[in-house]
């Protein structure tokens, strides 16, 4: 696997799932990968959700989290995040050409910013 500090605008750097049960996803993929999560850290919301980050060798690899309560049903994806110089700008972009945001930019630390397009 290769290492990378930074990515480029417009390439895929991570991917992600939202999951209603947090520990039963971790366990698969621990026992089919060799993951180690860190974490949970926070989602925001109402009740909170967590977030967990896969690793393998120390590297961050793939985050899992739950899934937001008191919304619509969310269906089991993998959610791909392509790097951006403003999520922001990138957000507006999509709009100006037709596109949906599905949800608005928002911090999220320490990886940065970012949108659901």
């Amino acid at each position: 696997m290769s290492k990378r500090d930074e990515y480029p605008a417009g390439v895929p750097c991570f991917v992600d799932t939202l999951t209603s049960d947090l520990g039963a996803v971790t366990k698969f993929y621990e026992g089919i990968f060799g993951w180690e999560f860190a974490g949970p850290g926070p989602i925001p919301g109402d009740p909170p959700g967590e977030y967990m980050v896969a690793r393998v060798r120390g590297h961050d690899v793939a985050g899992v989290g739950t899934t937001p309560s008191g919304g619509p049903a969310v269906p089991p994806a993998w959610n791909t995040q392509v790097a951006v110089q403003s999520a922001d700008e990138t957000a507006a972009r999509a709009l100006d050409l037709g596109g949906s945001v599905l949800v608005e930019p928002f911090d999220a630390p320490p990886a940065g910013r970012l949108a659901v397009l």
